[in-house]
């Protein structure tokens, strides 16, 4: 027995379905507050990330989980006093993210203790939870590479998670389901 057309249209479209709500980009919208008194070193950013890394008990270090950032700092008393990172910026892009089980974040933070700096010649590295060191220069894992070149001890605040919303672009998987459902439909028609 053949499936009628409909029942394949109907499924294809299911599928369809099924794909595209797999995955919402989410972002999460944090600050930046200096922790060494006197230091008025402020910021804020955006870790760009997919909803199902933000479940009760999850935690990433994946780089294709990050997959977009931005980060500004201000006040640093050091030419130049403002600079920004992106997601090129961290080497290998590394980061990590941690969801407690009640679902709030409970780590956020980024990496770049493989050498290298932003274009102002600043690098950022993981310390602790939230908190990172910002350097003069290159890091090392949890500190600056040349001691005496650490600004400051820095603190995220995670102000905010929403979704974002993004053009949808189809992915080649789904424009071919798509065609296969259409292809299928025509041909139950035409035999008609």
């Amino acid at each position: 027995m053949r499936p009628r057309l409909d029942h394949v249209f109907a499924a294809t479209l299911l599928a369809l379905g099924s794909i595209a709500a797999q995955a919402t980009p989410m972002a999460i919208d944090f600050t930046v507050t200096s922790l060494v008194p006197g230091l008025a070193i402020t910021g804020s950013g955006t870790a760009l990330t997919d909803s199902s890394n933000l479940d009760p008990g999850d935690h990433t270090t994946n780089p294709a989980d990050l997959t977009g950032m931005t980060m500004s700092l201000s006040g640093i008393p050091l030419a130049p006093s403002t600079t920004s990172f992106t997601k090129a910026d961290l080497n290998f892009v590394e980061w990590t993210m941690d969801v407690n089980g009640a679902g709030t974040i409970s780590d956020l933070n980024f990496f770049m203790r493989d050498g290298g700096t932003n274009a102002d010649g600043y690098s950022i590295e993981a310390i602790s939870n939230f908190t990172f060191v910002l350097c003069l220069g290159e890091a090392n894992a949890f500190a600056c590479a040349v001691p005496g070149q650490t600004i400051a001890n820095l603190l995220i605040t995670v102000t905010g998670v929403h979704a974002v919303t993004v053009s949808a672009v189809p992915e080649p998987a789904t424009l071919a389901l798509l065609a296969l459902g259409l292809a299928g439909f025509g041909l139950s028609r035409r035999k008609q």
